[in-house]
């Protein structure tokens, strides 16, 4: 059975850890032998070469090459030389990301959630590789964190969480600017969600955002339900339904009014979405909070 690796961050006040293996390479220990988690592991090669193996699959790595790996995904490092890699490990499940920010960005859903589960079909051509400008960058913002991680003064958990929020926008950025074909297909998906996390009161209809992917429905269909669990127009009623439970709770604004401003025809309709996917009508949702 291959180890999963869990318990990481009991040292630490925020689940968020920082590991800068250097020099000599990486030390055999786990990092040789297949293994999980329970969190995200985010890796970045500065050094040498070698292969890592995900899920089975070998990808050459050299300087540059920027990983994600989510918990449910074994990996390793083999045919190691001199290999330098950066780990960045957290658990998003226990502290709070500003995700309705981070899915504005493209580069965000194509490098943290499309990328790590189509890379096998897609045979690493979708992947991020920094320049060497860019990885100095990459490092000088990793560097940053490894100080805070082992400095632990006070407030260092901010610290650590607003670094980490830093590199993962820069990352974005960054893979916006790849020129690879699979990573401009995964980019234009990424420009899909990020349309509806923006512009979720429009009322979009599915031959334009195919029109947007450049895809055909069945295909933008398959690639978005990889991504995200849903279809692109269920994503759109979650997205609604997650202003609308915002609205309810953070204003006095009337029912019907809330479904309007989130691209509902009707306040009917919203409440018949809503008990579906809360388990509650929008006004029992509103006593709740």
């Amino acid at each position: 059975m291959k180890p999963k690796v869990c318990g990481l961050f009991a040292d630490v006040g925020i689940p968020i850890r920082v590991k800068l293996l250097r020099g000599s390479g990486v030390p055999e220990g786990i990092g040789g032998r297949e293994h999980s988690h329970d969190f995200i592991e985010l890796m970045i090669f500065h050094g040498g070469r070698g292969v890592h193996r995900v899920d089975g699959n070998d990808y050459p790595v050299v300087a540059g090459d920027v990983f994600v790996v989510h918990g449910d995904q074994t990996h390793a490092y083999t045919q190691r030389q001199d290999m330098q890699v950066a780990e960045v490990s957290f658990n998003a499940t226990r502290f709070r990301l500003p995700t309705d920010q981070l899915r504005k960005l493209p580069g965000y859903h194509a490098l943290f959630v499309l990328e790590p589960r189509r890379r096998t079909r897609a045979r690493f051509r979708g992947h991020l590789r920094l320049s060497p400008t860019r990885l100095a960058e990459a490092m000088r913002l990793l560097d940053g964190m490894r100080r805070e991680y082992q400095s632990r003064a006070p407030g260092y958990e901010a610290m650590l969480l607003g670094r980490l929020i830093e590199l993962m926008v820069y990352l974005a950025r960054e893979y916006s600017r790849t020129g690879t074909g699979e990573a401009k297909a995964l980019l234009r998906v990424g420009e899909v969600i990020s349309l509806l996390e923006r512009q979720f009161d429009r009322p979009w209809r599915l031959e334009e955002l195919c029109g947007v992917a450049h895809m055909s429905r069945s295909n933008l269909s398959v690639v978005f339900r990889e991504a995200t669990g849903l279809t692109p127009i269920e994503y759109l009623i979650h997205v609604r339904l997650r202003q609308a439970m915002h609205l309810l709770g953070a204003t006095d604004q009337k029912v019907t009014q809330i479904a309007y401003d989130v691209g509902f025809s009707d306040s009917n309709y919203l409440a018949r979405k809503f008990r579906q996917v809360v388990g509650m009508s929008p006004s029992a949702y509103r006593r709740s909070v």
